[in-house]
């Protein structure tokens, strides 16, 4: 379940941060390595956030280490936080966005992420996407 509002009796046991990268109005998609949890299935650039970190900087570290994309945290723009209920455990869910001038290419990482596209958000709803990916998306771009 995921929520925009605080859910009743919500206990985090970590945040996770995430970048909608656009270009051209066109976002980058990752697609999970199998083995993965939710393997096979399509997501944005996320991660948890370590130890004292900020949401931004975790959203620009995950990207990097997933994509070897360098984002300035500073330019990125945060779109809302979530609240997700999964059965063993709930987390909060920070989506950043930025625009970039230039499509780079990513470069990703191994066992992490086998494949990537850039797609519109109307075609990455389409995708076999990670949980509620579908629902972040659609509020991001304003989608119903």
């Amino acid at each position: 379940m995921i929520s925009f509002e605080p859910l009743p009796e919500f206990k985090p046991k970590f945040s996770v941060a995430s970048c909608v990268i656009e270009h051209d109005g066109k976002v980058l998609l990752l697609r999970r390595h199998p083995m993965k949890p939710q393997g096979g299935t399509w997501c944005l650039p996320a991660g948890k956030l370590d130890a004292g970190e900020r949401e931004r900087d975790a959203a620009a570290r995950e990207t990097f280490e997933e994509t070897g994309i360098v984002l300035d945290p500073e330019a990125l723009a945060h779109r809302f936080k979530a609240f997700v209920r999964y059965d063993a455990y709930d987390f909060t869910y920070d989506v950043f966005f930025v625009t970039l001038p230039s499509r780079p290419e990513p470069q990703l990482h191994e066992g992490e992420h086998v494949d990537f596209r850039w797609l519109t958000p109307e075609e990455a709803l389409t995708l076999p996407l990670i949980q509620d990916e579908d629902v972040c998306l659609k509020k991001c771009y304003g989608l119903d």
